[in-house]
């Protein structure tokens, strides 16, 4: 039945780009239908951007990838929230005419290693600077197609019943938090209880629940990497729950699993019900050739298409950029040409 399932005529098939692309040839020849670019500060993407639209490529630009922005100041600070909406206004200034789509945050790597405190703080900052950042576009043009990414580690249970509240947990602590700011804007009731308990009082204003709250009505898409699923289990060296102690999980055996992306897919269907853009890291080929690498992203497809059987929407799927593409790239040609229908 699942296979049966029809991929959505207008799927954005493309390829993730974070460290520049001076060549485009290879991705007009197996016919790319979209191209997410991330900024990096300074770059003038103008030439690049043009070449993709005279390729009929969509340029999906992403404004924030990794520590790109640590240059803007402290983000320990709340005085970083202005000054990111201030380079938000200018990339929209100069890159208006040429993107639709805006990725705000991906993978935002200033965070400090210090106490849990501080890195919840920067968390809410980064949140709040997003969040403005989205009313900040679509002020300018409500048309615009906007939103953020998540890094969704998928986790899978164990046996025991208290492995499942575990596994409640993680996803709460772990992918919830922030997946329910961009969605719903705000914090997972479990994490409000967790960092109370944590005694962990987070510098939030009215004015920052209200942005959150309008941002959640005005984002578009949610942006997902899936790159593997890890096994969740209860561990009683880290509390308790009969004694009210959140937080009490351990993560071990991470894996490639293709059935992963779906589980993924679902969940933010079935809590955000929004469509999703996928950035899949490619599986790294052993030896001369990369049929494991196609052999990984076929299994992985087939189960994304399972997934729109069960309801999701997709905006896009993005490989990340290789230095190689190989038969992969042949076989990821076929995909774009069939609309994933040629497995």
């Amino acid at each position: 039945m699942y296979f049966d399932t029809k991929l959505p005529k207008d799927l954005l098939w493309g390829v993730y780009l974070n460290e520049g692309y001076s060549d485009l040839k290879i991705l007009k020849e197996m016919h790319v239908t979209a191209c997410q670019i991330a900024l990096h500060p300074g770059e003038d993407l103008h030439a690049l951007l043009q070449t993709c639209l005279q390729a009929h490529i969509t340029p999906i630009l992403t404004i924030s990838y990794g520590d790109y922005l640590k240059d803007l100041g402290n983000w320990e600070e709340r005085s970083i929230i202005k000054r990111f909406v201030d380079y938000v206004e200018k990339v929209y200034t100069a890159y208006k005419d040429q993107v639709h789509h805006f990725v705000i945050f991906d993978q935002p790597h200033f965070l400090p290693d210090t106490s849990l405190s501080k890195l919840y703080q920067v968390m809410h900052y980064i949140f709040v600077a997003q969040a403005q950042a989205v009313l900040c576009l679509k002020a300018h043009d409500p048309s615009l197609c906007v939103g953020s990414m998540v890094n969704d580690i998928v986790g899978l249970p164990h046996a025991r019943p208290l492995d499942a509240l575990a596994l409640s947990d993680y996803n709460e602590i772990e992918n919830y938090s922030m997946m329910d700011i961009y969605g719903y804007g705000r914090y997972p009731a479990l994490v409000r209880r967790y960092l109370a308990n944590q005694d962990i009082q987070l510098d939030m204003t009215l004015s920052d629940r209200q942005v959150l709250k309008q941002a959640a009505a005005l984002t578009d898409f949610m942006g997902l990497h899936y790159e593997m699923c890890v096994l969740v289990g209860f561990n009683s060296l880290s509390g308790s729950y009969t004694s009210g102690i959140l937080g009490a999980y351990q993560i071990s055996s991470g894996r490639r699993d293709p059935l992963g992306l779906r589980l993924a897919m679902r969940t933010m269907t079935s809590r955000y019900d929004c469509p999703i853009l996928i950035n899949f890291h490619l599986k790294e080929h052993q030896g001369d050739d990369d049929f494991d690498t196609i052999d990984d992203l076929r299994e992985h497809v087939k189960e994304m298409k399972k997934a729109v059987g069960d309801g999701s929407q997709i905006l896009g799927f993005m490989i990340d950029q290789t230095s190689s593409f190989k038969k992969s790239s042949a076989y990821y040609k076929q995909l774009i040409m069939s609309n994933g229908e040629e497995l």
